[in-house]
C-alpha cells in the first residue's frame, strides 16, 4: 500500500497546478475523444491545439473548450501523418511534426490552410526537421546518418547534431550556426547494434 501525501519525499512541491479546463468524454461527440496525446499547444490568445494520434490530426478548441476544426490526417500524401509526435507554434502558423516513416512537418495558418510540407529523410540517410520560426528567419535541426558501428558491448558511440539556418523554399539547410549536445549510445551485447541511453545525465545547452 502507497500513500502519496501533499508534501514529497524531498520537502513541499516547487509550484501547484490548478486544473482550469478539462476537454475529452470517454462516450458521445467523436471530437472529444482522443487517443495517445503525445503534444499540444496553447497559443497566445489561448487557442488551445491538441494532437491526436489515433487520427493523425490536430484537432483545435477555443479558450473555453469549444471545438473548433481539425487540421492535418491520416496518411502519406502532403499534409498526411502517420502520428503526431510534436505540435508547436511557428510564428504566425502551427506546426505538427511526424518523426515516423523518415519524417515530415506541416505548417499550418491559424484557419488550418496548409502553408508547407516538408519531408525530414535526406538521400544519404541524415534527416532535417524545422525546429523554429524567428524574427532573424527558420531555424532546422540536422542530424547525420544513423550508422551503427561493430560496437564491443557498452563501448559508447556519440551522434552529434547541428542547428542550421532553414531555407523554406527548398527545404534544405545552409549556414552552420550551433553544434547541439550530443547523444552517446552503447554497444548492443544482444543486437550487434547500438542501445539508447536510458539513463545519460540530462546536458544543460545556453547560447549567450
Amino acid at each position: 500500500l502507497v500513500r502519496n501525501g501533499r508534501t514529497g519525499s524531498w520537502g513541499a512541491a516547487p509550484l501547484s497546478l490548478t486544473e482550469v479546463r478539462r476537454i475529452g468524454v470517454v462516450d458521445g461527440d467523436e471530437q472529444l475523444q482522443f487517443h495517445q496525446i503525445f503534444d499540444l499547444a496553447v497559443a497566445e490568445d489561448g487557442t488551445i491545439y491538441v494532437g491526436n494520434n489515433q487520427t493523425a490530426t490536430v484537432r483545435v478548441f477555443s479558450p473555453d473548450g469549444r471545438f473548433i476544426r481539425e487540421i492535418g490526417g491520416k496518411g502519406r500524401g502532403p499534409g498526411e501523418y502517420t502520428m503526431v509526435n510534436k505540435v508547436w507554434l511557428a510564428g504566425d502558423g502551427v506546426a505538427i511534426t511526424d518523426w515516423q516513416g523518415g519524417g515530415k512537418t506541416g505548417i499550418y495558418d491559424r484557419d488550418g490552410k496548409l502553408l508547407h510540407f516538408w519531408t525530414a529523410r535526406r538521400p544519404e540517410g541524415s534527416t532535417v526537421f524545422p525546429a523554429a520560426n524567428t524574427p532573424a528567419g527558420w531555424l532546422a535541426s540536422h542530424t547525420p546518418p544513423y550508422a551503427p558501428r561493430a560496437l564491443a558491448p557498452g563501448q559508447p558511440y556519440t551522434r552529434v547534431g547541428y542547428l542550421y539556418r532553414f531555407d523554406t523554399a527548398t527545404n534544405d539547410i545552409t549556414d552552420s550556426l550551433i553544434r547541439l549536445p550530443g547523444r552517446t549510445l552503447y554497444g548492443s551485447p544482444d543486437t550487434h547494434g547500438l542501445d539508447w541511453a536510458l539513463f545519460d545525465p540530462q546536458t544543460e545547452m545556453r547560447v549567450d
